[in-house]
């Protein structure tokens, strides 16, 4: 690894774009099988991610440095390089990095989060490289010295071929069957099959369906339950024996890592084998395959969090849907369901919503979901693509994940479902819908699943008042005036007026709601025309009148 120069960026003056020292980290990884990519530091760079505003070329595009921009000329890209490119003023500053990048073949350009980002991406997408947009809170000193620490660790991980280690556990399951001389599985903590041996070994049914159905049999998994079976094996720290009614016995120990259970390694043996002559030899293994198994979660730690970043970025409206829908391996313009998850108000966990982020990505992975979740205000959303199910059935999967919440981390939580959405770009829109549909139901002690649809009036002028608060104009005329005449006269027009519509302009109901005579409710519908000048028997004034009192006045 070579660094050019190191310099406090702080302490430099880049706000007119030109002036900043030009830094550069350029690691060098000759004789490696590959550098490593903008996918594999994307997901680890500080704890506030970058978005991706787009990616034309994927995130496996390979890197190799980072340097800081100057727009002085000073700076030269080399390919792969990731470009920090601070101080850019102004929109032809923009361009002129974005040109000189995309010649160059950098990896990405890294940008502070844009007031206009539809226009940075399509500035990208014309030049073909990918920018990434950081916080405006986030220093500059502090996103490159993030950025070279990842960079670097990155590329000895692809120089000592540290990758996710799926290739290493097969082979560990056949020199642990070449030692204790059975075949042997290796399951994680939920007794699912990650690995098994492949030796030419002789198999039993009990094996055949477990490799068949990825987890042991139903029958045998209770079994080991009621047997007591499975809290022998949990509870020892060396080979337990089993012996399943009607199968071939097996030696069980546990995978652990602390006090924390990942997994299990099981080795079928002879009916006279016994603990002690493999004993030793499969504690070992179960020790290789606990590092193994911490190197395999933090994998898939990684490439879920990226998920979730990304999912938040295309939330917000300045992430790339493309490079979403890539990372979930799905058509950016396929159809999704966006789902919101929060605690109801009350008791409730420290940082109850990240729990509930945890539980829901497990759940949407267990159920073979290609989505993803991410926590944003205290919410947790959650992305279902549609062709998982009807309608019904997303209701359904948000039920069941209820349930997990409330099983699990004992709190009671509450979920909004979006409408279809036709594509990821989308997004936004979906989350103003459920978040819509959380404010409706804010408080109350309602259904526990809710979607769009169940509310869709309420949302509709739950929408329509927002927009008049906007526009106050959209208030002004006669229930403006005969409001000022309630305040002025102490008197309640607005009120009779009111009832008076909700009763479908129906005399006799409406008194009766008002408690009042019909001649006397008909004596003030005409003095409101009189003062105000409305005319209630005229369709189109009485539809207005009745929009600015549910959305306007009192409601």
């Amino acid at each position: 690894m070579t660094i050019v120069d190191r310099v406090s960026l702080e302490s430099a003056p880049m706000a007119n774009g030109c002036e900043g020292l030009v830094t550069s980290d350029v690691v060098n990884v000759d004789g490696a099988p590959s550098p490593p990519s903008l996918r594999d530091v994307l997901g680890q760079v500080t704890e506030q991610a970058l978005d991706v505003m787009c990616a034309p070329h994927g995130l496996d595009v390979p890197l190799r440095g980072v340097l800081i921009w100057d727009s002085g000329g000073f700076a030269r890209i080399e390919s792969g390089d990731v470009v920090l490119a601070v101080g850019l003023p102004t929109a032809f500053s923009v361009s002129q990095v974005l040109r000189a990048a995309a010649r160059a073949g950098a990896a990405a350009v890294v940008i502070k989060q844009p007031d206009h980002p539809s226009w940075v991406r399509s500035e990208a997408d014309v030049q073909g490289v990918a920018v990434l947009a950081a916080p405006q809170e986030l220093s500059w000193d502090r996103l490159y010295t993030d950025l070279r620490a990842t960079v670097t660790a990155a590329s000895m991980s692809v120089e000592s071929g540290e990758r996710t280690p799926v290739g290493d556990l097969f082979s560990l399951v056949n020199a642990a069957a070449a030692v204790c001389s059975g075949p042997v599985e290796l399951y994680d903590s939920e007794m699912q099959v990650l690995a098994y041996s492949n030796l030419d070994e002789d198999t039993d049914e009990l094996r055949r369906l477990s490799i068949l159905h990825r987890r042991p049999p139903p029958h045998v998994m209770s079994w080991l339950r009621d047997s007591g079976s499975l809290q022998r094996v949990r509870g020892a720290h060396r080979p337990t024996r089993i012996e399943p009614v009607g199968h071939r016995p097996r030696l069980i120990v546990p995978i652990r890592a602390g006090v924390d259970i990942l997994g299990y390694i099981w080795v079928t043996v002879a009916r006279e084998t016994t603990c002690d002559a493999t004993g030793a030899s499969l504690t070992d293994i179960a020790r290789i395959a606990s590092g193994l198994l911490v190197r395999l979660r933090t994998a898939g730690d990684t490439e879920r969090r990226m998920r979730g970043e990304l999912l938040r970025g295309v939330i917000e409206g300045s992430g790339s849907p493309e490079v979403l829908a890539g990372c979930l391996g799905v058509d950016s313009d396929e159809s999704f369901r966006l789902l919101a998850f929060r605690p109801r108000a009350g008791d409730r966990p420290v940082n109850a919503h990240l729990l509930i982020e945890e539980l829901v990505v497990l759940r949407l992975e267990l159920a073979g979901i290609r989505g993803s979740a991410a926590s944003l205000g205290g919410r947790v959303y959650a992305l279902v693509p549609e062709a998982h199910g009807t309608h019904g059935e997303t209701r359904e999967l948000a039920a069941s994940i209820l349930d997990h919440v409330e099983n699990q981390l004992r709190t009671d939580a509450v979920v909004a479902i979006s409408d279809a959405l036709p594509n990821l770009a989308t997004l936004p829109r979906g989350r103003d819908e459920v978040d819509r549909v959380m404010r409706l139901t804010s408080g109350t002690e309602g259904a526990r699943v809710t979607s769009l649809e169940d509310l869709r009036s309420s949302v509709i002028l739950a929408e329509l008042r927002e927009l008049m608060r906007e526009r106050a104009h959209l208030l002004r005329g006669a229930i403006q005036r005969l409001s000022d005449i309630d305040k002025a006269r102490n008197v309640d027009y607005v009120t009779t007026l009111r009832e008076y519509f909700d009763a479908q302009c129906d005399l006799t109901k409406a008194s009766k709601r008002l408690c009042v005579h019909r001649n006397t409710l008909r004596y003030r519908l005409g003095r409101i025309q009189e003062l105000c000048g409305i005319d209630i028997n005229n369709p189109t004034e009485r539809l207005v009148a009745e929009l600015q009192l549910r959305l306007g006045f009192g409601e």
